[in-house]
């Protein structure tokens, strides 16, 4: 085996791409390293097992073959890579799953909310309806010979004394006369749209409490049977 001395001895020079232009250099016997010898030396100079170099050119171009020679006194480019991982697929075990689960849920149901009727405001009940005496609906109108105006029977009979409670004019023999036309019309209102006068409320309330409770009929016993003649 010859004897190499220092004067066989030749050097590469790299620097790393993220360190600027420090020059390090790589010596080697002969003329020419390979590519792949080149980078486990860098590796094993810097002490860097977990990532992977590569060699550039002057152009930037990066050398693909371990096997390509190298000539001595050149300048490369060194480029750290993190190693990369081959990571396995995961694989989903879905035997038996219902992987249609998901959309068979029902969707929410939002109940509709409707928005609240306010109360039906009530009118005031015409004063055309009113007895002018007691201030209700009018209830057997009449009306009075001597002005031609209504109130009701009621009140005729309790306030006439001798004389017309509507003009004070006074009587004789003369008694208010029925007057039917007002009273269909007032029968027919529906009283249910306007706000009831306290005096009407009040002979409502009486008439319900005259009428009383609904009657019930006893329930019919067994019928009685026929007397038998003694033999």
């Amino acid at each position: 085996m010859p004897i190499r001395s220092k004067l066989d001895k030749n050097a590469v020079y790299f620097k790393f791409a993220h360190e600027g232009h420090a020059l390090e250099k790589v010596e080697f016997y002969g003329k020419e390293i390979a590519v792949g010898d080149l980078r486990h030396t860098i590796a094993e100079m810097k002490k860097l097992p977990k990532v992977d170099l590569q060699i550039l050119n002057d152009s930037g171009e990066v050398y693909t073959r371990d096997g390509h020679l190298l000539k001595r006194n050149i300048i490369v480019t060194v480029r750290r890579t993190p190693v990369q991982t081959q990571k396995k697929p995961q694989v989903l075990d879905l035997e038996g799953a219902d992987i249609f689960a998901p959309l068979k849920k029902k969707a929410k149901v939002v109940k509709k909310v409707e928005p609240e009727v306010p109360p039906e405001q009530k009118a005031p009940c015409p004063p055309e309806y009113l007895c002018p005496l007691c201030r209700g609906i009018f209830e057997n109108p009449a009306i009075a010979r001597c002005c031609g105006r209504s109130a009701c029977t009621s009140c005729f009979e309790e306030r006439a004394v001798g004389a017309c409670p509507l003009c004070a004019r006074q009587w004789a023999d003369e008694k208010p006369l029925p007057n039917p036309r007002l009273a269909e019309i007032v029968a027919s209102l529906n009283l249910d749209f306007f706000q009831l006068p306290a005096k009407t409320v009040e002979r409502q309330a009486a008439l319900r409490g005259n009428q009383g409770p609904p009657k019930t009929e006893a329930p019919a016993g067994p019928a009685a049977s026929p007397p038998v003649a003694p033999p």
